[in-house]
């Protein structure tokens, strides 16, 4: 099993990391330490990727504001494994890696390194 996951910076200083669908679509995804859910994509390769519609939720955006939102299931390869994940529709150009993947990982972003990695943690034993 993969154990570390390997982003960049982008020329407008944000992370990114390049994640795989289970369908073999790669995704350029911005790093956000402020999107408390699992991916967002644009709403156009959504419907390029064909990804079945689940409902809709509402999500507070950073100036506050609130929007509906259209959510798809979806499959990425996350660590090398797959796994199951809500996508958000977002009419942006740019897809976003939210807080929910951060769950079991040490994240190290450090810009003056040019490092952005994704750790996975041990399990923990109980």
């Amino acid at each position: 099993m993969m154990k570390r996951l390997n982003g960049w910076w982008d020329a407008d200083l944000s992370p990114h990391l390049e994640i795989s669908t289970s369908a073999g679509e790669i995704l350029d995804l911005v790093v956000d330490s402020g999107f408390n859910c699992e991916i967002t994509l644009p709403a156009s390769l959504i419907k390029k990727m064909g990804l079945k519609k689940r409902g809709f939720i509402y999500s507070r955006l950073a100036d506050g504001s609130t929007v509906r939102t259209a959510t798809f299931a979806g499959e990425i390869l996350w660590f090398g494994q797959k796994m199951r994940v809500l996508v958000q529709a977002t009419p942006s150009d740019e897809g976003l890696l939210g807080t929910e993947l951060f769950q079991g990982c040490k994240v190290e972003l450090d810009l003056d390194a040019d490092v952005v990695i994704f750790r996975k943690k041990p399990a923990r034993r109980r």
